[in-house]
């Protein structure tokens, strides 16, 4: 299929989930669980060896499996804390900087002078916007009794599912270095 047509149905997607949380904020939940549900239904379809034969061991899913799940949700219920979609998009493109801390951490990486600039550029963007959101809320909250206090624990829920992504990055990288690439058994372990 062409390009665009994927960026429409992505589009699409992003526009029902939003339009879905301002009808029922409580709908988040329940959208990140279908989804889980699915993903273990196919995989339980067309791959049941993976319940009985694995390329990993089993033990070696269980962290992933954590962080992947803790930080999907984090990010599905922040939009019920008054966090706009807008807000979540422009957030989550600081995964280079939680990514880039991560990997300082857990991989002693070191990166060319280039990319800690790069890096400090974007991140800079994202917290200017993110302040510049948190203005615009507090003037909504006096306005219209708005709760600027759920807006930040939304904030900080999109932080550490941001945080959690980036660790669970790392793991995996980990994990595929000592037994090699398998995705859809990895996807399916994810949602388990």
């Amino acid at each position: 299929k062409q390009w665009y047509q994927r960026r429409v149905r992505g589009c699409t997607n992003v526009i029902l989930l939003e339009k879905m949380v301002k009808e029922s904020p409580d709908c988040t939940v329940l959208v990140t669980f279908s989804g889980f549900v699915f993903i273990i239904l196919q995989g339980l379809c067309f791959h049941p060896e993976y319940l009985y034969k694995n390329q990993i061991p089993i033990r070696n899913y269980l962290i992933i499996t954590v962080l992947f799940f803790t930080s999907s949700l984090a990010n599905m219920v922040a939009l019920s804390y008054e966090v706009d979609m807008p807000t979540v998009l422009i957030f989550r493109s600081g995964s280079l900087v939680a990514n880039m801390i991560v990997s300082l951490i857990a991989f002693r990486r070191s990166y060319p002078l280039a990319k800690y600039i790069s890096v400090v550029t974007v991140t800079a963007g994202v917290l200017i916007s993110t302040i510049a959101t948190a203005k615009l809320k507090t003037s909504e909250a006096g306005k219209q009794g708005g709760d600027l206090t759920r807006w930040i624990i939304g904030i900080l829920l999109l932080a550490y599912g941001l945080f959690g992504s980036a660790t669970l990055g790392v793991f995996q990288e980990k994990m595929f270095s000592r037994f090699g690439k398998h995705p859809k058994e990895l996807l399916f372990y994810n949602h388990l």
